[in-house]
């Protein structure tokens, strides 16, 4: 026993030391841990029938498996799905493949996507192009670049494709099989920030159709509100991405 005492005080003084580090590296780790348990499904069941602000996430690991909670919830069928980005880095790469799987079992569900790219890099445009041709109907999926806007283009083109270089949103809209048939639902995603080259954004904030009707603020419009507003302002911009 005597032997050992050296090492037990040892362990006693390099206690706080070791807590120390153990929590420092969980506060390092958690950003990266955080979206990845929207996976467990307690969680995703419960955060996709509100509304609710990640300070961190990525659009594939976060907002996808909430969608496909949301859908199979109200049995989605037919609908329209708007995806706005900036550059589409989070679609390149070996492992950057949920996206792109998401949006071919959301096709095949009967949704239409619109996936509008402001400054898109030639790497993202080739994997949606080769994701198009592999859908079964591959009108479902249209790609709207606005890389290298001219001079002439609308003013209103011009001010929004500057916006939403680094503010993002993803409007959804579908119909149910379950609860009022005739009503449509709706979802909307929106990122405070997600600058160029970034896998992740900042400032997120989810809300699902439960969580519609409620205001954004105490004074400001509802979240249904702010929807038709995006889908009415960007609707010309994906007109004149399509046509361009």
């Amino acid at each position: 026993m005597g032997s050992n005492a050296p090492f037990a005080f040892l362990f006693v003084a390099m206690s706080p030391a070791l807590v120390g580090l153990v929590v420092f590296c969980i506060q390092m780790a958690w950003p990266r841990i955080l979206p990845r348990l929207v996976v467990i499904p307690p969680i995703r069941r419960r955060w996709a029938r509100c509304t609710r602000v990640f300070a961190r996430a990525n659009i594939a690991t976060l907002l996808v498996p909430l969608v496909d909670e949301v859908f199979k919830n109200f049995q989605a069928t037919n609908g329209k799905i708007l995806i706005v980005g900036s550059d589409g880095m989070y679609l390149v790469g070996r492992k950057n493949k949920m996206l792109q799987r998401a949006i071919r079992a959301w096709t095949a569900r009967g949704m239409n996507v619109r996936y509008l790219l402001v400054d898109p890099s030639d790497e993202a445009l080739a994997e949606l192009e080769q994701l198009r041709q592999e859908l079964e109907v591959s009108d479902k999926l249209d790609i709207l670049p606005l890389k290298a806007l001219p001079k002439d283009a609308p003013h209103e083109v011009h001010v929004l494709a500057e916006f939403l270089l680094a503010t993002h949103l993803t409007l959804i809209e579908f119909a149910g099989a379950k609860g009022d048939k005739d009503q449509s639902k709706r979802i909307m995603w929106i990122e405070g920030k997600h600058w160029p080259k970034e896998m992740h954004s900042f400032g997120n904030r989810w809300v699902a159709p439960d969580a519609m009707s409620a205001r954004v603020d105490r004074v400001g419009p509802t979240w249904d509100a702010l929807f038709s507003q995006w889908a009415d302002r960007l609707e010309p911009v994906c007109e004149y991405a399509q046509h361009r």
